[in-house]
């Protein structure tokens, strides 16, 4: 007769020998095919720790423009308007024209004037709104066409030419920008309208970079408006933003020119030697510039400074609040009127479940903190604290897992006009184990259910994991970028989350749960799980591809041959099983 020991062994033994007769080859196979290709995956961890910003030659930028001036044309009751070239400079041998509209008061006097430079690909045209609006407020606006664009003579904007650092960086386009940019303001200083001491630049997207150069470079200036512009290139780049587009299509990310090119223009450089007030006036969710380049661009400017971020707000949209913001601000600095608004997080604190957020605010009539979840399917929400005074607090809930982003926003006639930085607040070790241990839970939930089904758990357990990890893939690159740039598809997600539905996000998270279980109910439907998120990976590279592939070259990485591979191995071993 057997002793309990001995029977312990005898069915160890027996369970032991029984699964590993069902033990599948995928099953081990997949997870070190996996652990291969999270090694050998791509990455992109590219940043300087070196600018030069000195190769700048303004000896000549106080020269005559020998500008020349159309007629004048009433375009509002109180605004005219009239056409103007001027001489930036000699380049290969040929003069190079810049074009541009002066708009201003009807009224005769001197007026403090303002410098506006249009985005990329645009023209004087783009910026001659704002001009107007300027104008019926009193001051005078040179709204210009960069070198070879519009009506402008020069080396016309290209991607390639943006790059022409081969010999040195007065070739490249940047360089001819804003060296027009900067005689601009040297024919304001010749025209006899123009208080000399009140003199602004003011910029839009390529045009934002240009403020920032500018307000680093020309001590002439009284302050600087940079719209929808940020620093950190390497930082834009890792991203997948829009920036890329700005490398020849072929370019390789990493190469000695695209590098050469954030050593002397990245604006993180030249925010650090800003001495003058600058306004930053930005949106959270630009596809150009995400919102932690905004943040470090801002934190590194050491002059007088303020920032209008806008939850929610992309790269490609004027928004009413902007512009009210930026009225306020040139009221003061260049008028010496009104009152400039201020907010300010004083502190913050977990209390429990809940973050307690305390801030300041001044010459604003109330103020908001605006905050998101780090889940791919969040967006930024608001909401109103509750005034004591000067100073404001109000509670947001604490994440359970992952990070809280959120600053806070000072409110004017019901615009945001002023805001703070970003801060971050990550969940506690505990937080995320509580989390994790809900995320077992529930997985352990399905298994019941499927055992409830009279099904064999082991082989469902294997069937379970395979799809685990086949979804794991998705923290692998799924894309890259520029030969160089590995996305993923949870960044992808993040930088474009403007374009993409909230509910498209939760669904796709959600699905993993749902195929996990209908994956471990039977082969076939193991087979169909993986084909399904095959299909939406491919669906994914085909329209990126679509929508960037014009601009930038896009081949498939890890997570799309690891989900190919994996797909295969499944087959072949349910074909050799069933034979």
């Amino acid at each position: 007769m057997k002793t309990f020991y001995e029977l312990k062994k005898f069915y160890a033994f027996s369970f032991l020998l029984n699964c590993s007769k069902k033990l599948r080859f995928s099953f081990v196979f997949i997870p070190f095919l996996f652990l291969f290709f999270f090694l050998v995956s791509p990455s992109y961890q590219v940043k300087l720790n070196y600018y030069n910003t000195s190769f700048w030659d303004l000896s000549s930028v106080n020269s005559p423009t020998n500008f020349s001036l159309g007629t004048w044309r009433v375009i509002d009751t109180n605004v005219e308007i009239a056409e103007v070239n001027y001489t930036s400079e000699i380049y290969g041998n040929t003069k190079v024209i810049i074009n541009g509209y002066i708009t201003r008061p009807i009224q005769e006097g001197t007026y403090p004037a303002i410098l506006l430079m249009h985005g990329s690909y645009g023209t004087a045209n783009s910026m001659l709104p704002f001009a107007i609006e300027l104008a019926k407020r009193g001051y005078v606006a040179l709204s210009i066409s960069g070198p070879g664009q519009g009506k402008s003579t020069g080396p016309p904007e290209s991607n390639e030419n943006r790059l022409n650092l081969s010999i040195s960086p007065y070739f490249s386009y940047y360089y001819r920008l804003t060296y027009s940019a900067l005689r601009g303001v040297s024919l304001l200083f010749e025209l006899p309208f123009v208080n000399k001491s009140a003199i602004a630049v003011c910029g839009a997207s390529q045009g934002g970079l240009e403020s920032i150069w500018i307000a680093a470079l020309d001590k002439r200036i009284r302050t600087s408006v940079p719209v929808v512009a940020g620093g950190n290139f390497s930082y834009l780049i890792s991203t997948g933003s829009l920036a890329i587009g700005h490398i020849p299509k072929n370019e390789n990310a990493s190469s000695q020119r695209a590098l050469k090119l954030a050593e002397f223009f990245d604006p993180i450089a030249y925010a650090k030697e800003i001495r003058i007030p600058i306004l930053f006036l930005v949106g959270t969710s630009d596809e150009f510039f995400p919102f932690f380049s905004f943040n470090e661009t801002y934190s590194s400017v050491s002059s007088i400074k303020s920032i209008d971020m806008l939850p929610n707000v992309g790269h490609f949209e004027v928004q009413s609040a902007w512009i009210y913001s930026a009225l306020i601000w040139f009221d003061y600095w260049l008028k010496g009127e009104g009152h400039l608004p201020s907010v300010n997080i004083s502190y913050y604190k977990v209390e429990g479940d809940k973050i307690e957020i305390n801030a300041t605010g001044k010459n604003v009539d109330s103020v908001i903190v605006n905050y998101r979840y780090d889940m791919p399917w969040d967006r930024w929400k608001t909401k109103k604290l509750e005034a004591k005074g000067n100073s404001f607090s109000g509670y947001i809930e604490k994440p359970i897992f992952g990070s809280l982003y959120f600053y806070v926003g000072g409110i004017v006639n019901g615009e945001q006009v002023v805001s703070s930085e970003v801060r971050s607040v990550g969940s506690t070790i505990l937080d995320s184990f509580v989390f994790m241990l809900f995320i077992f839970s529930f997985m352990a939930s399905l298994f019941l259910i499927v055992i409830s089904l009279g099904l064999d758990w082991f082989v469902s357990l294997q069937r379970g994991l395979i799809l685990f990890f086949f979804w794991l893939s998705y923290f692998l690159p799924i894309i890259i970028v520029s030969k160089t740039i590995p996305i993923t598809i949870w960044t992808f997600f993040r930088t474009y989350e403007l374009h993409i539905p909230q509910f498209v996000t939760f669904l796709f998270v959600l699905s993993f749960f749902v195929l996990l279980f209908f994956s471990s109910t039977s082969d076939l439907n193991l087979i169909l799980s993986l084909l399904i998120t095959s299909i939406f990976s491919l669906t994914f590279y085909l329209t990126v591809s679509s929508l960037l592939g014009e601009y930038v070259e896009i081949i498939p990485s890890s997570a799309m041959i690891f989900q190919l591979l994996c797909l295969i191995v499944v087959l072949l071993e349910t074909k050799l099983r069933k034979d």
